[in-house]
């Protein structure tokens, strides 16, 4: 398990203002160390119902720590997050697997604590990160994503019973690379 937490120093998310993040060890009053807040200051979105689809239960906006998503970011099995999507509703992953490719693109995968059947994957890099993860007990389905271009990440939360059915498409066969076709 990691041995390091990250001190959060909050600033606006409205003024698009960016989340700094100072890395030090501290250990909560139980003596655990501390998951690792990845998402800050969660707000809210309140949209009209008539204009969302009715699997979506809630939209927001969160400040992501994306200097914490890097390929040197020394990210190794075990660590845990925190994701706070909105106010009040944290999760805890621990991180199972950490792959960086070519790209230097930050991939981790994990659990969600207390989730007996859970997953949870991350991608990251260049500032773009995309995050997916599922409350099996509450039905809910969460997608986070930030791109570069926008100071804050989008959260939406999906009722899973309520989304429309998806079926396989057709096989689709495909030629290996550097094959001729016969």
């Amino acid at each position: 398990m990691a041995t390091h937490v990250v001190k959060i120093e909050h600033f606006l998310l409205l003024l698009c203002a960016w989340s700094v993040c100072g890395i030090s060890t501290a250990v909560d009053s139980a003596g655990q160390v501390a998951p690792i807040p990845l998402l800050m200051t969660p707000t809210l979105v309140v949209q009209p119902r008539s204009a969302v689809a009715p699997y979506i239960r809630q939209v927001g906006s969160v400040a992501i720590a994306c200097e914490r998503l890097t390929a040197q970011s020394g990210w190794k099995t075990g660590d845990e997050l925190a994701l706070e999507v909105f106010p009040s509703v944290i999760y805890t992953v621990t991180v199972e697997q950490v792959n960086v490719d070519m790209n230097n693109t930050l991939s981790l995968s994990g659990k969600v604590q207390g989730e007996e059947f859970s997953s949870f994957v991350l991608a990251a890099g260049d500032n773009n990160v995309i995050v997916r993860f599922q409350d099996y007990a509450t039905a809910a389905l969460f997608t986070i994503v930030r791109n570069a271009a926008d100071a804050a990440g989008t959260v939406t939360e999906l009722d899973v019973t309520k989304m429309p059915a998806v079926s396989d498409l057709p096989a689709r066969i495909v030629d290996p690379p550097n094959s001729s076709p016969q």
